[in-house]
């Protein structure tokens, strides 16, 4: 007999999702990046407002660099939350807010290079694209899309040697 060689659009789905909910390296990277479209969307929007109001290249790369972060933290956080709370419940069903909380602020001490390393780079790419004539939308898409791929790999690095992506122990004491 010849074995089945295709899969439906359901177990397609029930592979990613347990592959999202399993592999820690795959959900941090995928809730960064997910939480990235909304807050790089709004950087844009934040640039594209402030170039028809006349501001100058440096106001619009400062005010895009704050908006994508006030955007993307409590976004971030939520994704991570969602995904990984079944790691934080104790064995008498409570939720372990304090461990939570550690592993929120490993994730992003794990990160401060990527974070340095992406303002550093975003800000003053954006600027310099928009010299070159991009507009302000286009510059910030392009610089920030691109820093994103770079610092997705240095934190990936980091996270790979750190053990940032090894499974917690759900034994608490």
């Amino acid at each position: 007999m010849i074995a089945r060689m295709t899969m439906n659009l359901e177990e397609i789905t029930d592979k990613a999702v347990k592959a999202y909910k399993n592999n820690r390296l795959l959900n941090v990277n995928a809730n960064i990046i997910a939480a990235a479209f909304p807050s790089i969307a709004a950087a844009t929007g934040m640039s594209e407002l402030m170039e028809y109001y006349g501001y100058p290249d440096g106001a619009i790369a400062t005010a895009a660099a704050i908006t994508d972060w006030v955007i993307y933290i409590p976004i971030h956080i939520g994704l991570h939350y969602k995904t990984n709370k079944e790691e934080f419940i104790d064995n008498q069903g409570d939720f372990q807010k304090k461990e939570f909380i550690k592993d929120v602020a490993n994730l992003y001490v794990t990160r401060i290079p990527s974070i340095a390393l992406f303002y550093v780079m975003a800000g003053p790419l954006h600027m310099y694209l928009m010299t070159k004539e991009l507009g302000s939308g286009l510059a910030n898409q392009i610089s920030y899309w691109g820093t994103l791929a770079a610092t997705r790999t240095v934190h990936t690095l980091i996270g790979l040697k750190t053990g940032l992506f090894k499974k917690r122990n759900k034994d608490y004491p």
